[in-house]
């Protein structure tokens, strides 16, 4: 199997290293599908420890650097204000609770077991004001955000989104601009026609 590499920060969308090493030279470091920053490997994997992006499955990584699992010390995050790196294995509550604001919303749950990014916590989007549950891991590592606005089911209504989460602002202003107000109502769209 190639080496994938992926869209960290943004999309989550994966690329042959490869390919993307091509559009670098050409492009820039950003990402070939969404535009958003690009982080490289180095950024995210620790211990300088070559590792093929496979699917993760977080309750299989262990604590063993020795053996061919991935490890959860060899994966890093960073926090984009501070510019620090910190493994997974101490990701805590503040972390979430982080991640939750810059998602526009907050984390409702009170605490979270230090490195456990497996058990699912309660969270609340600042848009829509929805609950939902997610794991720490669906959140910051598979890019996840609130179910009832990412797939919505009567309208379209990302600039106003856009506005409130500055996660997926990122996205949204480099396509539209920040004064955009446009709302797709689907019942509109879609009439069926006699």
């Amino acid at each position: 199997m190639e080496d994938l590499d992926f869209c960290r920060y943004s999309c989550g969308k994966t690329i042959h290293s490869k390919c993307f090493s091509m559009w670098e030279k050409s492009r820039g470091s950003i990402c070939v599908f969404c535009r958003a920053q690009w982080y490289s490997s180095n950024l995210i994997i620790g211990n300088h420890k070559k590792v093929s992006m496979h699917p993760i499955d977080i309750n299989n990584i262990n604590n063993d650097n020795d053996n061919n699992n991935l490890s959860v010390e060899a994966i890093t995050v960073v926090d984009l204000e501070s510019g620090s790196m910190k493994s997974l294995s101490e990701i805590d509550i503040n972390d979430v609770k982080s991640a939750a604001k810059f998602r526009g919303g907050e984390l409702l749950s009170d605490n979270m077991i230090k490195g456990d990014l497996a058990t699912k916590l309660k969270w609340k989007c600042g848009y829509c004001k929805n609950e939902f549950e997610a794991s720490p891991c669906l959140i910051l590592l598979g890019g996840f955000w609130c179910p009832k606005c990412y797939i919505p089911e009567e309208k379209w209504d990302y600039d106003n989104i856009a506005r409130t989460c500055p996660f997926f602002g990122q996205l949204w202003y480099n396509d539209h601009p920040k004064d955009e107000n446009n709302v797709y109502i689907f019942k509109d769209i879609y009439k069926k026609s006699k």
